[in-house]
């Protein structure tokens, strides 16, 4: 599945979660910045309307499905704007998506998810901050990661994991309509 991949600059190397991410040999890539990580596997041709990416000067993102309905695009302008009021303008966004923002300067990550959490999102709440769009991209930070009982027993009685648990007690979901703030003063 395609998706966007990254981390600080303790995350591991972006061959590492590019290559956790699966592909197919239609999907392209692309990795903005490596030190901090930033990067996306998409669909290309296929489906050119299905993500975006910006790379200016400081800061860098990637949209992971589409807006709409929205007076904005993706562009440099508005990975400021959600870098430095995400509470103010997340919230006006439409579409089906995830996205993430990077301040390169600041260390600054900004990960979000649309009004009813199409797309996942996954990240490490402790350690070095990586995160994806699947699972397998965001255990390459754990060395020894851990089954988490109550998740197990609740996907297997409710078919359903509640919250932000995943399998995995190491790593957070991202719920719709949040997003997580990872910064070097902030953490």
């Amino acid at each position: 599945m395609p998706g966007l991949f990254g981390g600080d600059t303790e995350a591991p190397p972006p061959k590492e979660l590019l290559e956790a991410t699966y592909r197919r040999s239609f999907h392209e890539e692309n990795v903005l910045c490596s030190d901090p990580t930033l990067g996306i596997v998409h669909h290309g041709e296929r489906d050119p309307g299905g993500y975006d990416a910006v790379d200016g000067d400081g800061v860098a993102g990637v949209l992971y499905g589409a807006l709409f309905g929205t007076p904005d695009d993706f562009t440099e302008s508005l990975v400021e704007r959600i870098l430095d009021d995400p509470d103010g303008t997340l919230p006006t966004l439409n579409g089906s998506f995830a996205l993430a923002c990077l301040d390169r300067d600041a260390n600054r990550f900004v990960l979000a998810t649309d009004r009813l959490g199409t797309r996942s999102a996954y990240y490490t709440p402790d350690g070095p901050f990586v995160f994806g769009s699947e699972l397998s991209s965001v255990l390459t930070a754990i060395e020894d990661p851990t089954v988490d009982e109550q998740s197990v027993s609740d996907l297997l009685t409710m078919i359903h994991i509640w919250g932000d648990r995943t399998l995995v007690e190491e790593v957070n979901a991202l719920r719709p309509a949040s997003y997580v703030l990872r910064d070097d003063d902030e953490q």
